[in-house]
C-alpha cells in the first residue's frame, strides 16, 4: 500500500471522529435544553434531565454527523471536486479521442524521477513527449 494514502485514509477517521463528537454533543444538549429550560414540565416526579431519556437522539445524531463527517473529510482530503484539469489546457489533448491516445503520467510519488520517465518513454517508441504543469 502506497504511503500517502494509508495517511490519506487515517485523515479520514479524524473527521469521523470529529463528527461523531459534534453529533453526540449536540443531540445531549438538545434535549437537555429543551427539558431543562423550553418544557420544564415535571411529569410523575422524573427528573427534568436524564441521559437515557436522551440517547435515542444522540445516538442518531453521531451516526448522522460521522457520516457527513467521512463525506466531506473524504472529499476534502481528496481535492473533489476537481472541475479543471491542467491537460484540457493543451492543444494536443482535443484529438486524443480521434486517431490517436495520451499517456498521463503524474509526478506525485515521491519515487518519481523525470529523467528516467523520459528514458523509458522514449525507448518505449513514444513519438512526442511534453512536460504539462498546473
Amino acid at each position: 500500500m502506497d504511503a500517502a494514502m494509508g495517511l490519506k485514509n487515517s485523515k479520514v477517521g479524524w473527521f469521523t471522529f470529529g463528527g461523531g463528537i459534534t453529533g453526540f454533543t449536540t443531540g445531549m444538549s438538545m434535549i437537555y435544553f429543551m427539558n431543562s429550560f423550553d418544557y420544564a414540565i415535571v411529569i410523575g416526579g422524573k427528573p427534568l434531565f436524564s441521559p437515557l431519556f436522551a440517547f435515542p437522539v444522540s445516538y442518531e445524531l453521531t451516526i448522522l454527523l460521522a457520516s457527513f463527517g467521512s463525506l466531506f473529510g473524504m472529499l476534502f482530503l481528496n481535492r473533489l471536486p476537481r472541475l479543471h484539469h491542467p491537460l484540457l489546457k493543451n492543444k494536443r489533448f482535443a484529438g486524443a479521442s480521434h486517431d490517436r491516445f495520451i499517456l498521463v503520467i503524474e509526478c506525485d510519488d515521491l519515487k518519481y524521477s523525470e529523467t528516467e520517465t523520459r528514458k523509458l518513454l522514449e525507448a518505449a517508441g513514444s513519438k512526442h513527449i511534453e512536460l504539462v504543469e498546473e
